[in-house]
């Protein structure tokens, strides 16, 4: 029987998109139907809240106002637009300690024996990725809030995490979507074929360009419009592009990849969160649809059911999936 994998993407305040969606499940713990958990950013604080027992639908209750204590600037990153970090980490801490107050990696297991979860973060001090489980033992001891602090503790919004001298930092960096960090990590763990894997991937919308970055454009800007006009979004977009393609290539026995959203705005915008919810209600049916056909256990043929497997805004398809949507 195929192994059921969900990840949940990074995304700063746009998590209400996948907290949204997997507060749909009603009638059991949606735990209770996969063998493996993880996410990247908020998308890890997600995951671990889940692990950790938390109620799906209190957590889309209180998101917004969670989101909007987390993203309340710092005085002096009000007077100072360079000012880094941008927001204080203790309503960020408040918001994690809620979810997973004190348990550990090894916690998991004892409130769901069959659930195997990755998170992972960036030693920066190292240039190591570190990427913690509750497979091999060796993780059990360290705390949730810890691995929730670091793996979202993406630079400019907040401080490194301060871990024996070493500057931890946010895992998206490296892998947003934790697609190559999970799959990978549970085959090498669990000794499990891709072709044995269902995977679903949450996605955290799509912030599509309000203008392209064309040469002329590209060419003249400075040092501050080359990082926050390409290196800040490409982080974030190319990410999204290479694992898409790195998961139809794996050969998974099934890939869904659930992000209709176009979101607008930063990942800081809490302003934009009661019409992002708004927008997810559009799509409740089609995700309760794709999370069927990833329980279904149904081996799928990507070509001819790509619209089964890939929900994309048209937007996007347009852009960067013609191919397949």
């Amino acid at each position: 029987m195929a192994k059921k994998l969900l990840l949940i993407n990074g995304g700063g305040q746009f998590g209400i998109i996948p907290a949204y969606f997997l507060s749909l499940i009603r009638g059991y713990d949606f735990r209770e139907k996969i063998d493996c958990l993880s996410g990247s950013s908020i998308g890890g604080i997600l995951a671990a809240g889940y692990a950790a027992g938390a109620d799906p639908q209190e957590i889309i209750d209180v998101f917004p106002e969670g989101c909007r204590e987390i993203f309340d600037k710092r005085f002096w990153a009000t007077v100072n637009p360079l000012a880094s970090p941008l927001y204080s980490a203790e309503p960020l801490e408040k918001f994690i300690n809620r979810y997973v107050g004190e348990r550990t990696v090894g916690d998991i297991k004892r409130l769901y024996p069959h659930l195997d979860t990755f998170f992972a973060g960036l030693d920066a001090t190292e240039d190591y990725f570190k990427v913690w489980d509750n497979i091999t033992g060796k993780d059990d001891e360290v705390k949730l809030k810890e691995i929730c602090r670091i793996t979202s503790a993406a630079p400019t919004y907040f401080d490194a995490v301060n871990v024996d001298g070493h500057a931890m930092l946010d895992s998206g960096l490296i892998d947003n979507t934790m697609i190559l960090t999970t799959t990978t990590g549970y085959k090498s763990k669990r000794h499990v074929p891709f072709k044995d894997m269902d995977v679903l991937l949450i996605g955290a919308g799509y912030l599509m360009d309000k203008e392209p970055l064309t040469f002329k454009k590209y060419d003249g800007l400075n040092q501050l419009g080359i990082l926050f006009d390409l290196i800040i979004p490409y982080v974030v977009t190319s990410n999204e592009l290479a694992s898409i393609f790195w998961a139809r290539n794996l050969g998974f026995r099934n890939f869904y990849y659930f992000n209709p959203v176009v979101t607008k705005g930063g990942l800081d915008e809490t302003k934009l969160l009661p019409e992002t919810q708004e927008e997810c209600k559009r799509w409740d049916d089609e995700f309760m649809k794709t999370w069927n056909n990833f329980l279904s256990g149904d081996k799928r043929d990507p070509i001819k059911d790509i619209r089964d497997l890939i929900i994309l805004p048209p937007e996007v398809c347009e852009k960067y999936y013609s191919t397949v949507c």
